[in-house]
């Protein structure tokens, strides 16, 4: 099997766990909290907070990724 076509890579599995983690931890945490953002508030489960803010991230980290790799180029 070539290098590039592994499904599993160390790389993966890290991202899995860290993944599985966040989830349960979140899932833990269904208080209502309160975000007050300039001219607005809103209350929400913190859970919704803590997985929003993982995805925000994990988007984030993607595109930074793409951008590195496509000015190497």
């Amino acid at each position: 099997m070539e290098t590039g076509k592994k499904i599993i890579t160390l790389k993966r599995v890290v991202a899995l766990l860290i993944t599985v983690c966040v989830i349960l931890f979140a899932a833990q945490n269904m208080n209502p909290v309160g975000i007050s953002f300039i001219f607005f508030s809103v209350k929400i489960p913190l859970l919704f907070l803590i997985l929003g803010l993982f995805v925000l991230g994990v988007l984030v980290g993607i595109i930074l990724q793409k951008r590195k790799s496509s000015q190497s180029e």
